[in-house]
């Protein structure tokens, strides 16, 4: 079996889904992972990485070589430790993005407030 087949095979045994599910996950066009599947051409890198972000809690290092990565390294905990940090990374970043959307509200708040308080004033004149 080529390195892709088993990188695919590998991912729809992680995830539960067929290639064309995981295409459209990614946004792909339909046959974009199933012609490197069949044909046994690499993907190009942007499909790896939209599949990386879409799953983040797979054990990509498992996923991409040939050993199980926590054998090669000799971490047992490799993978709690690591979804872990990536659970918090993305906690953090949604963090900083709700607020930042909150500082965006409650500044076309205050706008609106003001053209309210102005349209008030135009009509009592």
């Amino acid at each position: 079996m080529s390195k892709i087949k088993t990188v695919l095979d590998r991912l729809m045994d992680a995830t539960g889904l067929r290639l064309h599910p995981l295409e459209i996950k990614i946004g792909a066009s339909r046959g974009v992972l199933s012609r490197a599947y069949n044909n046994d051409t690499d993907i190009q890198a942007k499909w790896l990485i939209l599949l990386i972000k879409q799953f983040p809690e797979l054990n990509w290092m498992s996923i991409l070589m040939d050993e199980d990565y926590s054998k090669l390294t000799g971490e047992d905990n490799y993978n709690s430790k690591n979804e872990k940090n990536i659970v918090s990374d993305v906690k953090i970043n949604y963090r900083t993005e709700i607020d930042h959307l909150k500082q965006i509200i409650e500044e076309k708040d205050k706008r609106l407030e003001e053209k309210e308080r102005t349209i008030n004033l135009l009509m009592k004149n």
